[in-house]
């Protein structure tokens, strides 16, 4: 998926910031509106993490939102109450392929803590 190829990357504009993980968060979207399309990191080795954060309401398929798990990061700046059926985050979800750096299960909130 990175680079972005060319065609996508001349209709994006980005903005890019230190994360509190030592990562670097490029943030892509739509310079006519403002709406966010995706996030991307970079490690602090240069290496791409190995997932990325695409925002669900720019997805127009088929997809089945209701049957999906909603996963919640950076709970710990939420502005509303998070159903506790959810998993939350106060920080960063434990990726996939294994964590990546900075990221850790400890960080997990539920109701009861």
């Amino acid at each position: 998926m990175f680079p972005l190829p060319a065609d996508l990357q001349s209709k994006l504009s980005v903005f890019t910031y230190p994360a509190d993980s030592g990562n670097t968060k490029h943030c892509y979207f739509c310079p006519k509106c403002g709406v966010r399309i995706l996030h991307a990191a970079v490690l602090p080795d240069g290496s791409m993490r190995p997932a990325v954060s695409i925002k669900g309401g720019v997805i127009d398929s088929g997809l089945n939102w209701k049957e999906m798990k909603p996963r919640h990061i950076y709970t710990r700046s939420a502005v509303m109450e998070l159903p506790e059926q959810w998993d939350c985050y106060e920080t960063t979800a434990p990726a996939q392929s294994g964590p990546a750096p900075g990221d850790d299960a400890k960080d997990k909130k539920t109701k009861e803590e």
